[in-house]
């Protein structure tokens, strides 16, 4: 089993700008090169993001205000320290893309994280743990879809995306699977700068203005529910859904050192 599990890390596209098992800390108790440490380990992951529906609203309503979805991918590398089997702080680092409405599109740019998991009860097979987390891109467009054509900026424009999300949540430990659920708090702000711009559309020969103002999330309450894959005290796979407040999966792993 620890074969299967290490080839289909290496190679599986991973979805995750996870919440997480909640038993995460404790899952790990030898590493590739330490063993039996349990007052500090690390591990590192790799993992992909990827929100298909994300949901926001205006933040200053007005008339005219409209709804608008998005969808976020994120390719990133993690790191994770371990203290007492207990607490898990991490740094995210990679790139991400957004699409908002299938509206505006552009290319790959730098985005971050950091957060700590931390048990807050064990009982026998249950726990009860805490996740926190802040997450930042800056997309920049690279031009707008009107009436299906492409209409390339000629202004100077970038959007500032920002999460933060905390969750609670109830896990057992099995000594494959592990299975969790629990409730997620997310609050996210997209942010244009400048607020407006002007597009070329070459099939009228014009110049166009355009204005978008500041958005949050819809839904701020939703749901997590998932499942990690153990293999031998060293390394875990895990698969979940997030509903509710934003729409998307989550496939992450980890090795621990």
């Amino acid at each position: 089993m620890k074969g299967i599990v290490f080839f289909i890390f290496l190679t599986c596209h991973l979805f995750a700008m996870f919440v997480g098992n909640p038993l995460n800390p404790m899952f790990y108790f030898d590493g590739i090169i330490t063993n039996d440490l349990k007052t500090f380990g690390m591990r590192i992951g790799y993992l992909q993001e990827y929100v298909y529906q994300g949901k926001y609203k205006d933040e200053f309503l007005t008339i005219d205000s409209t709804n608008s979805n998005n969808t976020l991918s994120t390719y990133a590398g993690i790191l994770t320290f371990n203290f007492v089997n207990r607490l898990d702080v991490y740094g995210i680092l990679g790139n991400s893309k957004m699409q908002i409405d299938r509206v505006i599109f552009e290319k790959r740019r730098i985005s971050w994280a950091v957060g700590a998991k931390a048990i807050l009860y064990k009982r026998n097979k249950f726990a009860i743990g805490a996740d926190i987390k802040y997450f930042e891109t800056n997309p920049k467009p690279d031009y707008f879809l009107i009436e299906g054509m492409p209409a390339p900026l000629i202004t100077d424009f970038s959007l500032e995306y920002m999460e933060t999300q905390g969750s609670v949540l109830i896990g057992y430990e099995g000594e494959l699977l592990s299975p969790y659920i629990g409730v997620t708090y997310l609050f996210s702000r997209i942010t244009p700068s400048p607020s407006t711009g002007l597009l070329d559309l070459p099939n009228f020969d014009m110049i166009v203005d355009f204005e978008i103002r500041k958005a949050i999330n819809r839904k701020r309450w939703g749901m997590a529910i998932g499942t990690s894959i153990l293999s031998s005290q060293k390394m875990a796979l895990n698969l979940e859904s997030r509903l509710f407040d934003q729409n998307s999966v989550n496939i992450s792993g980890e090795i621990r050192f």
